[in-house]
């Protein structure tokens, strides 16, 4: 802050005379001094003095005022606001007001209709009449009004009229007709526009009980879809409300292409503001079931801010909803914040738990493609249900309730309160306030009263074991790391990044706690102070991994070609954070490295890269579109030759479908992002012999072997025969052929001592 009293005063600004010319005429010495200082002279109190002491004080007075941001009130601006008398003034010029008004516009068309009638009366006049109208005034103005208001007129005149006659009769029916055009084409246009600003205004949905998707994103599409296989899984009937700040018919031919015809006529769709309070008064925010806000294709920081500032409108309704409101977030910390500004609001942040999917789709695919099928509707499912929803009583034990649903899995249970237990001891007893955690295809197949009906219509069809198909035969070209989890964690790897993503730290979080002491990561992008910002992310540690940026193009072929594929264990193709709000436009920087690396590894580029002859990396790609979704071929089928190498992992759909289980069943969400987060349980990959350590000499069945590892305290999940990729739950432990020592069991475990691993990664 400036200072308002100068400490220190010269001898000229005290009004004194010059220490010099003073000693020149008197030898009396002279000294400097300071105001305030004992013994210092005092000022003359002149004229002079008083009015240099008096301009210094009216200075600083308005250095202080100018520190204020005050305005002076003397300023000129203030002086010409007040001369009312030199203002200038504005008006209509009369074309301005004639053309550019609607008022103007009906004005000169009425002055004009008024102009034909008179001119084509006085035409009448001249051209003498017929025996219909004569020459007078009246009738001369009834002919032209005629002529001009009703072309028609002019067919009762007789052929044998003089030609003047006919003359005049066209000349002033045209005009009319032209002047009718334009008159009624601006009326139309008027009550189009009035009608369209009622339907705007007035125009509203009413629903009740019904689902509110608040929000146009990528994700919008796999939202839907999940929302309306929970619908059907948990057999509910509600109707599902768009409110999208896109055109609505454009919204309405994307979820034509999407659904089918019957699904997408039951959406009903509204676009409008998704910040504004008026828009969510429109859709029946207030009646709604729950209420979903998804957040923006745009940067983190920006996302939030909107799914933050349509919570606020939500809550400043006359008419607050009460149903529950499930916001998506990018940080985890802005879930406190949409909690704390309406009660029934929570944040959900599935974003984390996507890119811990796959770094496990890269380095245990197994159990990443586990997790993926649990985290959608489709195939397997995991469900919360009562007690007796399936006929088990209070003081049963889990083995108990294992034994009352033959076509599901107990996987846990779920306390009133607290985190959900996975893989308890078996002789756990059950209390009447538990739910029961339960792996089951749907839930109307474990629930009392129908499981058994499920359970004869199986047993009449048991199902056979299937022979390894071409897709799974091509899955041998990966190391048998792969598919163990235990081994995985005992080996060195080494993970290549393509691309640099926005959460670059929070990958290196995770990689951490899948990969052992001595892995090394390497990332290659266009960053130009990636090396910094490494460094501010990773501390050196004993028993971490290193990491290594490269710079270069992850679109070039000969950048990809430097890289060291034939050492890696898995390739991520991500998104660039530079791209990230271009979804279209990162899909296809992703998808072309993906292809050209592909192609490397496969020996199609010898003069520039020649692959090794151990095993070959996982790719995974990041796809975040869903029109590059639709455009990519099916896994495995179509691209036979990639799916043991190449991954599509859509990310946007992920994060769509575990925030849709957050809507519909946020006690499953929570027992996901526990296996995921591997703080009390995982899921793990194993061989049959290096779980049981030669404890059994001739290959047991599936239900031995679930009865079996319940024993140790695990749960038996499913398995994967050898030679193939895809998981079989253990949704039925029947007609199975026994399995051979060398097949991998996947199993839900609180054994720490099988996924712990030593590396920690440090910020």
């Amino acid at each position: 802050a400036r200072p308002c009293v100068r400490a220190v005063m010269t001898r000229a600004e005290l009004g004194m005379a010059d220490s010099a010319s003073v000693a020149s005429a008197s030898p009396a010495p002279t000294s400097s001094f300071k105001v305030g200082e004992v013994g210092s002279p005092t000022p003359s109190r002149s004229p002079d003095n008083r009015r240099t002491i008096s301009s210094w004080s009216d200075e600083a007075k308005r250095e202080e005022d100018e520190d204020l941001g005050l305005v002076d009130v003397a300023s000129s601006l203030h002086r010409l606001a007040d001369s009312i008398g030199d203002r200038i003034t504005t008006r209509w010029r009369l074309a301005d007001w004639v053309l550019g008004t609607q008022r103007g516009q009906f004005l000169s068309l009425a002055i004009v209709a008024v102009a034909l009638n008179i001119l084509g009366g006085a035409f009448w006049r001249l051209g003498g009449g017929n025996e219909i109208y004569d020459t007078t005034w009246w009738e001369s103005l009834w002919f032209s009004w005629g002529m001009f208001f009703d072309p028609g007129t002019q067919m009762g005149f007789a052929a044998t009229e003089p030609f003047h006659i006919k003359f005049v009769a066209i000349v002033f029916s045209v005009f009319g007709f032209i002047y009718n055009i334009l008159m009624l084409g601006l009326i139309v246009e008027l009550v189009k526009n009035m009608l369209e600003h009622w339907k705007k205004w007035r125009g509203r949905i009413i629903a009740n009980n019904h689902t509110l998707v608040i929000g146009w994103t990528g994700k919008t599409l796999y939202a839907i879809e999940e929302l309306w296989k929970s619908f059907q899984d948990l057999e509910l009937t509600t109707d599902i409300v768009i409110l999208a700040d896109e055109d609505i018919f454009y919204v309405r031919h994307e979820l034509f292409r999407h659904f089918p015809k019957n699904i997408a006529k039951s959406i009903r769709v509204r676009s409008g503001s998704t910040t504004a309070c008026e828009e969510l008064e429109r859709v029946s925010a207030a009646s709604a079931r729950q209420i979903v806000v998804l957040g923006e294709d745009c940067p983190e920081e920006k996302a939030d801010l909107v799914v933050l500032r349509t919570i606020v409108a939500l809550a400043a309704l006359p008419q607050r909803p009460m149903c529950p409101i499930l916001a998506e977030v990018t940080k985890p910390e802005m879930a406190h914040v949409v909690s704390a500004v309406v009660e029934n609001a929570v944040g959900v942040f599935p974003r984390n738990a996507v890119r811990r999917l796959a770094c496990l789709h890269a380095l245990q695919p197994v159990v990443g493609e586990t997790l993926l099928q649990l985290m959608s509707f489709d195939g397997a499912d995991l469900y919360c249900i009562e007690l007796a929803a399936v006929g088990v009583e209070s003081g049963a034990t889990l083995q108990d309730a294992q034994a009352k649903i033959p076509l599901g899995t107990v996987v846990g249970y779920q306390a009133e309160r607290g985190n959900p237990q996975i893989a308890p001891e078996a002789d756990y007893r059950l209390v009447s306030t538990d739910q029961l955690v339960v792996m089951a295809e749907s839930l109307t197949s474990i629930t009392s009263g129908r499981q058994k009906k499920a359970w004869r219509r199986r047993r009449r069809k048991l199902p056979v074991d299937l022979e390894v198909t071409e897709k799974q035969r091509c899955v041998s070209t990966l190391s048998d790391v792969f598919y163990s989890s235990v081994r995985a964690m005992a080996t060195k790897r080494s993970v290549i990044f393509v691309g640099w993503p926005a959460c670059m730290d929070n990958y290196l979080h995770i990689l951490g706690d899948y990969m052992s002491a001595g892995s090394s990561v390497l990332v290659l992008s266009l960053e130009q102070d990636a090396d910094r910002r490494l460094r501010e992310i990773m501390r050196a540690g004993r028993g971490g991994f290193t990491i290594e940026h490269k710079v270069g193009d992850p679109t070039n072929i000969y950048a990809l070609a430097d890289l060291p594929l034939q050492n890696a264990s898995a390739v991520f193709i991500v998104a660039d954070r530079c791209l990230i709000s271009q979804p279209s436009l990162s899909d296809s920087a992703c998808v072309g490295s993906c292809i050209t690396l592909h192609k490397l590894l496969s020996g199609h580029h010898p003069k520039i890269f020649t692959p090794g002859s151990g095993p070959r990396p996982r790719l995974i790609c990041e796809i975040l579109s869903p029109l590059t979704a639709r455009a990519l071929p099916d896994y495995g089928e179509s691209k036979k030759d990639m799916c043991s190498e190449v991954h599509f992992l859509h990310t946007a759909a992920l994060e769509a479908s575990l925030f849709t289980v957050a809507c519909s069943q946020t006690r499953v969400y929570n027992t996901i992002l526990m296996l995921l987060a591997r703080e009390q349980s995982a899921i793990i990959t194993i061989t049959v012999e290096d779980y049981f350590e030669g404890e059994t000499e001739s290959a047991p069945g599936v239900e031995q072997l679930f009865n079996m590892t319940r024993s140790k305290g695990d749960v038996m999940l499913g398995y994967v025969r050898e030679g193939t990729f895809d998981p079989i739950f253990c949704l039925q432990r029947f007609g199975h052929e026994p399995l051979s020592p060398k097949a991998h069991l996947i199993l839900a475990t609180r054994r720490r001592s099988l996924w712990a691993t030593p590396v920690k990664f440090r910020i």
